[in-house]
């Protein structure tokens, strides 16, 4: 069985005695949650080009917002001639109150940032939240021995084995090199 859960999920179902060890360092494994706002503009609503694929903030900035992707800049058909499409991205473990807020006070707050950051002028098209609870573990000094412990603990019950974003990477290449892994380890192992 390969188990691809939230590692606080994946702990959860790891009721046995035997599995008490491996769900303490499942359960160790803190998440952070964070939300996208999706809007669509019409590229002459910026005085900026929106000629790049987006941008990281740098916290020392102080920005309510940590990043824009320009979804439609990076691939193909995702706007229309003439119109952009971007994913702002808000809260994670520097600014979690901000997901307090309601999705119209979200949607505003970026409206806000976009405006000074890129020179918007008009209100987007159309503006979406869409949120994401407990969704992005967070690698803590100690991420790594702690993976290690996982997989020594997880070892030991042949056929079990973790996959997923907790362990070595959040990108879903990360994920999907994860769960193939995993399907190697089974097959190896001559597990059915």
């Amino acid at each position: 069985m390969i188990v691809t859960l939230p590692a606080y999920i994946a702990a959860r179902l790891m009721r046995l005695p035997a599995l008490h060890e491996l769900a303490a360092e499942l359960k160790g494994i803190e998440y952070a949650s964070s939300a996208i706002v999706l809007s669509g503009h019409r590229l002459s609503d910026f005085a900026h080009p929106m000629d790049a694929f987006g941008l990281v903030i740098p916290s020392i900035e102080r920005r309510r917002i940590l990043a824009v992707s320009f979804s439609s800049r990076k691939f193909a058909n995702r706007a229309p001639e003439g119109q952009v499409l971007l994913r702002t991205f808000v809260g994670g473990a520097m600014q979690p109150e901000l997901l307090q807020r309601d999705d119209d006070a979200i949607s505003a707050m970026v409206s806000e940032e976009l405006r000074q950051i890129f020179g918007m002028s008009a209100e987007p098209m159309f503006s979406e939240v869409v949120r994401y609870n407990n969704a992005m573990p967070q690698y803590h000094v100690g991420h790594l021995a702690r993976v290690a412990r996982i997989a020594a603990l997880q070892s030991t019950f042949p056929g079990l084995e973790l996959a997923g974003n907790a362990f070595s990477g959040v990108g879903i290449p990360d994920s999907i090199a994860s769960g193939r892994d995993a399907a190697d380890r089974i097959l190896q192992n001559g597990a059915t």
